[in-house]
């Protein structure tokens, strides 16, 4: 299966990468317009990561 969002640990941030238009779309269904980004990744503090994570998952999303 290819992964539609890629998720990454980076210290003080976590982000998540869309890949598929299917990551894409669960985005901006689901996360605030006024998110940080970097590229086309989302940046979120530690603590809100889990909560996303589980709720893409939940989603039928493949997360890695």
């Amino acid at each position: 299966m290819e992964a539609d969002i890629i998720a990454s640990n980076h210290g003080s941030i976590f982000t998540f990468l869309p890949l598929t238009e299917v990551g894409t779309q669960w985005i901006e269904d689901n996360l605030p317009e006024d998110r940080l980004t970097l590229g086309d990744a989302v940046c979120v503090e530690h603590r809100y990561a889990p909560a996303i994570y589980d709720g893409m998952v939940n989603d039928g999303l493949v997360v890695e």
